[in-house]
């Protein structure tokens, strides 16, 4: 089969399932993906940007990452690990002691792999109450932790596996101690940058 025929039918294909993902029960609005190859650079989208304009989405659209920002703290981290910043065994206790002691042997390993059993701050009612009484001003890291500093974890670190938005949170405050800069600043340095993210910010 010719190369360039074979490339073709794959992107149809590409083509086909973003269709199909958008038009399904609870499908997003639209979607884009960016294949790069070397310096060819493919995009494809399927629906739309506005729904009441119909605009498709464009390459240079802003989007919101949400829990895809996870891996971007997880790489800010292991980078700084890498550089010998940071260890996979430092615990919240070496970085973070102002937080509550019952978290203090919990490690940045896991944190990342969220075996901390460090109670999700986004399950607490209050939280949701906060967040629909401030859907533009989020509130601050530390804030959001607030919601259980009372709460015990659920099991010794380590023991078992529990996905934890508060284990993302720490991971980012212990990012901030450890270069003593902001947490944006960070991902600017050590994330968006060697990846080439031009036009990746931290709102």
């Amino acid at each position: 089969m010719n190369p360039a025929s074979a490339g073709d039918e794959d992107e149809d294909q590409l083509q086909r399932a973003l269709e199909r993902f958008v038009s399904s029960e609870g499908g997003p609005p639209g979607i884009i993906v960016v294949v790069a190859r070397g310096k060819s650079i493919d995009v494809h989208n399927a629906w739309y940007a506005n729904l009441e304009s119909r605009r498709p989405i464009h390459i240079h659209d802003h989007m919101r990452l949400a829990s895809v920002a996870k891996a971007f703290s997880g790489a800010a981290a292991l980078s700084l690990v890498a550089s010998g910043r940071l260890s996979l065994d430092d615990t919240i206790r070496q970085w973070l002691p102002e937080l509550p002691q019952t978290w203090w042997p919990v490690t940045l390993a896991q944190l990342l792999n969220h075996t901390s059993g460090i109670v999700d701050f986004s399950r607490e009612d209050a939280f949701r109450d906060a967040l629909f009484a401030s859907l533009q001003v989020p509130p601050s890291p530390r804030a959001l932790l607030a919601f259980i500093a009372g709460k015990l974890p659920s099991f010794d670190p380590g023991t078992q596996y529990r996905y934890s938005n508060s284990d993302n949170i720490i991971v980012g405050l212990m990012v901030e101690a450890a270069t003593t800069q902001p947490y944006e600043e960070v991902l600017k340095s050590r994330v968006y940058r060697p990846l080439k993210l031009r036009h990746s910010l931290w709102p």
